[in-house]
């Protein structure tokens, strides 16, 4: 409006001419906006429904050329803005009346959030393609970002909570062995040994020789001592076991208090597989379309020549 130029003072023929068909452009464009949803369907309807066949065509994309001079390709966009975009992005009247077919092919790449998100923060009217392209790129790439980190998140997470079961499993087991040590020990230590001795030292009444009631003392006692020393030896065993139970069972106590304070760190890995996934699924789309539209080769050799020459700036 800054560079509007106020009318001639006088209805001259030229300004009548100039009004008049700034009129018939204005309808022009108002009536190609209002069919463009209308063809963008009727275009869907033919394909779904197989119509054209009707018409002698057993090839949608030769009826679209023959018939509406329209190429297949240009076509299948306006399909997908039948099919991803509402009515209210491409009506006219509405906040996005004058958008354009390739303005609102690029926005039917976008979820619905992305695309409110787009619309929200963009001039899309007075918005450039290439403006807009980049727009989308900027937003994709931070949307990669995101998820990529978000999955390095996920998978240090569950890696910790992982570390934290196993720790506590391992804690659980130690404690239990230590309180069935400490049982064992205390029935070791209380282990009524001495009733042999009992036994042997009252003389049988059908022994007749002191010298076989001494030995028979002598051998029980031997067995008594042999009794006495193996308790000991379980014993210290036990003790022993337990000793190193305790050691191990502070470790994984200490370890486990790491685990549960430890602050979270960047797994660079997990961030780079999650972006080398996006961008190979993304790659691997883009090949198979080129194998279908050669044209298109140079371009994407072009790019591969680009990547390689930022990782080599890189190094």
């Amino acid at each position: 409006m800054a560079n509007k130029q106020p009318p001639a003072a006088a209805a001259t023929d030229s300004y009548i001419k100039a009004v008049d068909l700034n009129r018939r452009i204005i309808t022009a464009a108002q009536l190609a906006q209002q069919s463009l949803y209308e063809m963008c369907t009727g275009f869907k309807e033919m394909r779904d429904s197989k119509l054209y066949k009707e018409l002698g065509y057993s090839d949608f994309g030769d009826y679209c050329e023959q018939e509406t001079g329209i190429t297949r390709q240009q076509v299948h966009k306006y399909i997908a803005v039948a099919e991803k975009l509402p009515e209210d992005f491409v009506n006219p009247g509405l906040q996005n009346a004058q958008l354009g077919i390739k303005k609102l092919y690029l926005l039917t790449t976008l979820s619905e959030e992305e695309r409110a998100e787009i619309a929200d923060n963009t001039d899309l009217e007075n918005t450039t393609v290439r403006e807009l392209e980049n727009r989308i790129k900027q937003l994709k790439t931070e949307k990669d970002k995101a998820v990529a980190e978000r999955s390095a998140a996920e998978a240090q997470t569950a890696a910790k909570d992982d570390t934290i079961a196993a720790l506590e499993r391992a804690e659980n087991e130690l404690q239990n062995r230590i309180t069935t040590l400490e049982a064992d020990i205390k029935q070791l230590e209380s282990r009524p040994v001495e009733t042999a001795v009992q036994y042997v030292d009252k003389v049988p009444d059908n022994y007749i020789s002191i010298d076989a009631h001494e030995k028979a003392v002598k051998e029980y006692n031997a067995q008594i001592e042999q009794l006495e020393d193996e308790n000991l030896a379980q014993q210290r065993e036990a003790h022993k076991e337990k000793t190193e139970l305790e050691r191990q069972l502070a470790e994984v106590q200490k370890q486990l208090e790491a685990a549960k304070t430890a602050p979270a760190k960047t797994d660079t890995d997990g961030v780079f597989k999650a972006y080398f996934e996006n961008a190979y699924k993304s790659l691997d789309t883009l090949v198979i379309y080129v194998r279908q539209h050669r044209k298109y080769s140079a371009k994407v050799e072009a790019l591969v020549d680009n990547i390689k020459k930022s990782l080599e700036d890189s190094q």
